[in-house]
């Protein structure tokens, strides 16, 4: 038996219509559960109220405009172009320490270190000048939106770039490049949803000779703002017993097992001020702490256990006092 087309596009209608009310239902179904058990929660026990609110209240922001806010026209610096700088930070899906939680970045989109294996360290492209883009792009479908990102730079031709190619095409990366004229970094990727090296070509002709590279994903979550350390040499190793930590060039410092709390900071100078310094827990044994301070200000005045795995996220506010933004 034939269809005509209005016949044809009913059944459509009606197949789309079906499945629409299928995934509202299933929403409703998975908040209502949520918000059963926070209920259930509070009942039982009156001093989960306040965390229990704030957990359904941060669902419901993701569900508002409050999070976002108003926003004001761009100036002409906000939108000039060629703003990303010419060198390309990345470290291989391999190399994280899947040991380690990836870090979450906080309400200011702030992502702190990435965890990497012992000996891991992150390596560097330098691009042709502008080179380096960033394109991410979201399109509504009839059911859920589809999302894409697209990061092509330009390398020199060597046998290094080359043996790269060979051995990394099809193979994930977290990605960070600078904001020119500013101290930002952005990020992009994570250990689950990393960034593909999906494509590239060596160029020897009348164009030039080089390698174009191209990274992406189809990944939802856009650039970060990179405050963690890109680790290229080993940390300074604090001893044990020390209650300071002597602030010098590098960016991380590694707490030693058994090490008392640490109190007070050396060396910062006016230079360092805004910086980001990342402190590393020991691998075992007994774990330092860094209480709340005049020194260390901490979020609601929790002290850091510098527990193995973990690590915290400072930025240097003056001479003598470093603000945390993030802990892992």
């Amino acid at each position: 038996m034939k269809y005509n087309k209005r016949q044809l596009a009913y059944s459509v209608r009606k197949i789309n219509q079906s499945k629409f009310g299928l995934l509202l239902r299933m929403f409703t179904f998975a908040m209502l559960l949520f918000f059963s058990v926070s209920a259930f929660q509070v009942v039982s026990d009156p001093t989960t109220v306040k965390p229990t609110v704030e957990m359904g209240m941060g669902m419901l922001i993701l569900l508002t405009m409050a999070n976002v806010g108003n926003l004001a026209q761009p100036s002409s610096r906000d939108t000039a172009a060629n703003q990303i700088g010419f060198r390309l930070w990345l470290v291989a899906r391999d190399q994280i320490d899947d040991s380690i939680a990836f870090p979450l970045p906080n309400a200011s989109r702030q992502l702190a270190t990435v965890p990497l294996k012992a000996g891991e360290y992150w390596h560097y492209f330098e691009g042709v000048e502008n080179s380096i883009k960033y394109t991410g792009t979201g399109e509504s479908g009839e059911i859920t939106p589809t999302f894409g990102k697209t990061i092509p730079i330009i390398i020199k031709y060597t046998d290094a770039a080359l043996n790269f190619v060979e051995e990394y095409t099809g193979k994930g990366f977290v990605l960070v490049w600078a904001i020119c004229e500013t101290s930002d970094k952005e990020l992009v990727g994570t250990f689950c949803k990393p960034i593909i090296l999906k494509k590239f070509e060596v160029k020897q002709d009348g164009d030039g000779k080089y390698i174009s590279l191209e990274f992406g994903n189809t990944h939802w979550r856009q650039p970060l703002k990179y405050v963690g350390d890109i680790t290229a040499a080993a940390p300074t190793v604090v001893g044990t017993g020390l209650t300071e930590i002597p602030i010098g060039a590098s960016a991380s410092y590694q707490l030693t097992a058994g090490a008392a709390a640490i109190a007070t900071v050396d060396g910062i100078t006016e230079a360092d001020h805004g910086r980001y310094i990342t402190i590393l827990a020991p691998a075992s044994g007994i774990a330092p702490t860094i209480p709340d301070s005049a020194v260390f200000v901490l979020r609601a005045g929790e002290t850091w256990t510098a527990s193995p795995g973990t690590s915290i996220t400072l930025q240097v506010l003056d001479d003598a006092t470093l603000v945390e933004t993030s802990r892992t």
